[in-house]
């Protein structure tokens, strides 16, 4: 800027044209706006740039005055004097002078610019130089390597030569940086002035402020912790909930890093690497990290946020929320979840299925997984004090208690009283539970550290409860302390397994019921063998038995002889009694389970013989016969033998196609009537039904 200055004094001080064409070329050619004025500060003479930032042509600028665009209230008197002053006394006057001003356009549009004033470049001529701000920081290196005088304040020049004034934004201002000397021979006969069009900066500064202001008023009221980073990771702003999760002050943290401050190694990696990230990438980065603060482990979700000036990454802004009761939150939801899972699935299997076995041993393998515990096991309490471990589900690195028996449990009265109560337990530390000192010698074989025990009750006929067993989970590798929530469950589950208990219960009591009609239906109500329907299902399947193997299969149809006679003699009641005799001597004489003794008929008997050929079946027969004769009931109406006597008419077969069971049901029933023709007493045999092979 000085060279320009010295060259345009050589131009309107020469005398010589080269000096003239030298200082108008430069003086058209200058980037910046120049505008020489007269002792009155009008317009002598402007350059291209300047009609440009006056927004008028040279033509109708010239004779005008710097006021003409300037706010009213800029103070130019005194700058005025001041440049008056020296050139009338003869003193060294000042070189030169800068400073500020809001400049007016003729359009109304308003500049801010920056400006120079030198004082007698040539006799009565001053050279003003104006420069909008943005330009004007182009040339910042320039204005420092020049040595200039102490500052000094300046007012605005009378107002009569300078003419009247345009803008009246109250914004306006004229602020004046510093004033030079020309030499001590100079008087201010002219100005030349420069100019600087600062409103944006302005803007620009007024706006940072104001976000600023913004950003503290936020930062110093938020719940969440904010802190300001640099690229060697110190701490330039930290906010009061930071020094309040810390328990440290502003002043102690400001400039240091983590690190220094003490925080563990692994996350202050874990930090650096997030504000590292985030100065070469200057993207947002997210984080999550624990970090133990006033005695309480906490939960932080942080986002590391570039602070961009100038397209560069200068800071970096950490804003934390402390989320530890929202973790706390979503894991008791999770435990929730996993809790009515568990309870949905038991009861779910209880739903499917009547097998208590299948129950239990889905109620141990669901707790065990649910709790990660090291062992889970249901112990049946008996009525006489015994007891034994009927499921478990256990890890494999431990001991398996499966089978396991006591005689005598021998736990405390007290503790049988609590648990009749459905009272569960935790015992954190099984060498302190003093109900459980018959069981220590079991907790040490196990390796048991820690329990909990919850009961399973069944409801009794008169009401009470009776402990029928005991939901009991392990922790083997170190004690654990249980939490309450925890036993809520085991008990929820041990309600459930109760629950189970009844139905089964139930269930057996039906099955016992549908076995009980089962066999009524199948019974001959009198003589307690089956009955001829029965017989007639049996005959059925073992038909089709015989068929499918190719196996003989033989039958006895067998009559107590003179019967009517029987009853009429003695009575009837005296006849049933007969009946159910000769069926007990008859059934006496069966050893196989796949033989059938049934009561065809009032008197009559029937007997099926599976894989029994006629030699079999006659050997059979004759068995009979004689344990008849060795059970010697009296029979005085008998007209040959006085006793009961029983004729036998026997038929085998080997089922075939074109065959039925009623072929031999018929061939074995004229084997009896020809028993009976013949004499009594005797057995009779059919010829046999079907082809035997060898």
């Amino acid at each position: 800027m000085q060279k320009v200055i010295e060259a345009v004094r050589a131009g309107l001080q020469g005398n010589n044209n080269e000096g003239d064409r030298l200082f108008y070329a430069l003086f058209e050619a200058a980037l910046d706006a120049m505008v020489i004025v007269d002792d009155q500060g009008r317009y002598v003479a402007v350059n291209p740039n300047a009609c440009d930032l006056f927004g008028l042509p040279q033509a109708e600028l010239l004779g005008r005055c710097l006021v003409d665009f300037i706010h009213p209230a800029t103070p130019l008197e005194p700058i005025w004097l001041g440049f008056q002053h020296p050139g009338q006394t003869g003193e060294k006057p000042k070189r030169q002078t800068r400073g500020e001003l809001t400049l007016g356009r003729a359009d109304g549009a308003v500049r801010q610019v920056e400006y120079t004033v030198t004082a007698n470049v040539a006799p009565h001529r001053h050279l003003w130089i104006l420069r909008e701000v943005a330009e004007q920081q182009l040339t910042v290196s320039d204005n420092a390597s020049t040595n200039h005088a102490p500052h000094v304040n300046a007012t605005r020049p009378p107002a009569a030569p300078l003419g009247p004034a345009l803008g009246t934004d109250p914004k306006n201002r004229w602020s004046l940086d510093e004033a030079n000397p020309v030499s001590s021979s100079e008087s201010l006969a002219n100005l030349v002035a420069l100019l600087y069009d600062v409103g944006d900066r302005t803007l620009a500064e007024s706006t940072l402020r104001q976000q600023e202001q913004e950003f503290r008023t936020l930062a110093e009221n938020t719940p969440d912790c904010i802190l300001r980073c640099d690229r060697e990771f110190r701490f330039l702003y930290v906010n009061p909930a930071v020094t309040a999760l810390s328990q440290r002050p502003r002043a102690a943290m400001v400039g240091k890093t983590s690190e220094e401050l003490g925080y563990p190694d692994a996350l202050v990696t874990l930090w650096h690497g997030a504000v590292a990230q985030a100065f070469a990438t200057g993207q947002e980065q997210s984080l999550e990290y624990s970090l133990a603060l006033i005695g309480i482990h906490r939960t932080f979700q942080a986002r590391v946020v570039p602070e961009v000036t100038d397209r560069a990454v200068t800071s970096v802004l950490v804003v934390a929320r402390d989320i530890t009761d929202l973790k706390r939150a979503q894991s008791e939801l999770v435990y929730r979840a996993e809790r009515e899972h568990t309870l949905r699935l038991i009861t779910q299997r209880i739903r499917e299925t009547l097998d208590l076995e299948a129950i239990l041993s889905t109620a141990v393998t669901e707790i065990q997984r649910n709790f990660q515990a090291d062992r889970t096991l249901i112990f049946r309490l008996n009525s006489d004090h015994s007891g034994v471990v009927i499921q478990e589900a256990v890890r494999p690195a431990y001991p398996v208690a499966l089978a396991m028996r006591w005689e005598d449990e021998c736990f405390p009265p007290d503790c049988y009283a609590a648990y009749a109560q459905g009272q569960g337990r935790i015992v954190s530390d099984v060498e302190l539970d003093s109900w459980g000192d018959c069981l220590v010698e079991f907790m040490q074989e196990t390796g048991v550290q820690s329990k909990m025990v919850a009961p399973i009750l069944q409801r009794q006929s008169d009401g009470s409860m009776r402990v029928w067993g005991l939901l009991i989970t392990h922790a083997c590798a170190t004690p654990r302390r249980w939490q309450p929530e925890e036993l809520d469950l085991l008990q929820q589950v041990a309600e459930q397994l109760a629950i189970a208990l009844h139905q089964a219960e139930l269930h057996q009591q039906l099955q016992a019921a549908n076995q009980e009609l089962e066999r009524i239906s199948n019974t001959d109500a009198l003589t307690q063998i089956a009955n001829r329907r029965y017989f007639d299902r049996s005959l059925a399947q073992e038909w089709q038995r015989a068929q499918r193997e190719q196996i003989p299969l033989a039958l006895i149809l067998c009559d107590i002889d003179f019967f009517k006679q029987y009853n009429d003699t003695y009575g009837h009641p005296a006849g049933d009694v007969c009946i159910t005799a000769v069926a007990q001597v008859l059934q006496g004489c069966l050893h196989r389970s796949g033989d059938c003794l049934a009561r065809y008929g009032g008197e009559e008997f029937a007997v099926i013989l599976p894989h029994t050929d006629q030699l079999g079946a006659e050997t059979m027969a004759k068995k009979m016969q004689r344990a008849i004769a060795a059970l010697n009931l009296p029979h005085a109406a008998h007209p040959t033998a006085q006793r009961i006597t029983l004729s036998f008419g026997l038929a085998m077969a080997l089922p075939q196609t074109g065959l039925s069971p009623q072929d031999l049901l018929s061939r074995a029933d004229q084997a009896l009537y020809q028993a009976k023709q013949t004499g009594r007493n005797r057995v009779c045999l059919a010829p046999a039904l079907g082809e035997l092979t060898a």
